[in-house]
């Protein structure tokens, strides 16, 4: 790690490190990909937030017959459906609803998971035993089988799409803290904050998850890829968001009809799909290797 200098008052010279986030950031910025991801997603994202001024949701639902099926062009950059509305508008609308379900629903899965293996480590014994258990009963449910059955049960809408994936997501994340949690929970400094009289809360907070954050961070980037695909599958088996609101996978089921004539209907829907995945996975990857360089390949 660099170092920096720094002059003391009376004119000595003291060397001090520079911070922990700066020289993660430093990691950061030497993987090519990973800031490649960052700068794609960050596009994205900006372009889901000001989505109105790019063009408004009332132009992104209103139909117009006469515009039906238009080819790409300097009008419409990514041509028109098939009732005539602007399919770049569309996906850019498209975008808010899925990278909002995404994020939502990853960070939920995080904090529900995260909690619930951090408490099942800690404690141990019997209560540990018995949520691992019931949390093996759920992981032998495929997770999109899980959160179809969810969302058929709840119906449709955003929320009940973030409570089905997020439900879904909780056995991986609790696994993940409780394995991280108990290479911690043994420590010397641990036993010793106990023997001081800490209380468990204070222990979890100020010594458990510093120390376990790393690998959940990266397991939380990545995941908003998941939930992205998963709310685009649900969407184009017709559980997820419902019409005439647009999102990447319902776009795409929309488009299914006219594949053979119109194939760019599907085109774009799909590449955004896989440009914010990718990018996720890219800045999951670069997170990785900066927080645990050991963990390179």
């Amino acid at each position: 790690m660099e170092a920096m200098k720094s002059y003391a008052s009376d004119g000595a010279i003291t060397m001090k490190k520079p911070s922990q986030i700066k020289e993660i950031w430093r990691r950061f910025r030497k993987n090519k990909l990973a800031m490649a991801g960052l700068i794609v997603l960050s596009v994205m994202i900006l372009a889901a937030v000001f989505a109105e001024q790019i063009g408004t949701y009332q132009s992104a639902i209103a139909m117009d017959v006469k515009n039906k099926l238009q080819n790409p062009s300097w009008q419409h950059i990514f041509g028109t459906d098939g009732y005539g509305r602007d399919l770049f508008i569309r996906c850019v609308h498209g975008g808010r609803v899925s990278l909002f379900i995404g994020f939502a629903a990853s960070i939920a899965g995080m904090l529900c998971g995260g909690i619930l293996g951090m408490i099942s480590a800690y404690y141990g014994n019997k209560f540990d035993n018995a949520v691992m258990r019931t949390l093996d009963v759920f992981s032998a449910i495929p997770t999109i089988l899980l959160a179809l059955t969810l969302v058929a049960a709840l119906g449709q809408g955003i929320v009940n799409i973030i409570v089905a994936l997020v439900i879904s997501r909780i056995p991986a994340f609790a696994r993940i803290v409780r394995a991280s949690t108990l290479g911690v929970v043994d420590q010397d400094y641990i036993e010793a904050a106990r023997a001081g009289g800490t209380s468990d809360y204070h222990i979890m907070l100020k010594h458990i998850i510093p120390n376990i954050v790393g690998p959940l961070i990266v397991q939380t980037t990545m995941n908003v890829s998941s939930m992205i695909l998963q709310t685009a599958s649900l969407s184009f088996l017709g559980l997820g968001i419902s019409a005439p609101r647009p999102e990447w996978g319902a776009l795409i089921s929309e488009a299914k009809e006219y594949i053979r004539i119109k194939p760019f209907m599907i085109l774009f829907p799909g590449l955004c799909i896989i440009l914010a995945s990718a990018s996720i996975n890219l800045l999951g990857d670069g997170l990785r290797d900066a927080l645990d360089p050991r963990l390179k390949s």
